[in-house]
């Protein structure tokens, strides 16, 4: 009877790690997903400024950069007010 007991305890718990590992590859899929859209983003304004920069029209560049420098910069100001990220934290006390 007690090994009946063992079996069925052991089970449950292997059952709930399987649960767990399954909602936590969710979260990191969901998570990659989000890394490689800000990265695709990235790459797209940083050849936006290279062929701006290699047409000789820098003042599109500036622009462009400015306001990619205004925008993230209000992100992270509020970030950083909310103490949302402590490694953006020590990144913007670095510099």
């Amino acid at each position: 009877m007690k090994t009946k007991y063992t079996i069925g305890l052991l089970c449950a718990a292997l059952l709930t790690s399987v649960i767990a590992n399954v909602v936590l590859a969710k979260a990191n899929f969901s998570y990659f997903d989000m890394i490689y859209g800000t990265l695709a983003q990235q790459h797209l304004l940083n050849s936006r400024v290279k062929a701006s920069l290699e047409s000789s029209d820098v003042e599109t560049a500036k622009a462009i950069l400015n306001q990619e420098i205004e925008s993230k910069g209000a992100i992270l100001a509020i970030c950083l007010t909310e103490d949302c990220s402590s490694s953006a934290k020590e990144i913007m006390h670095a510099k």
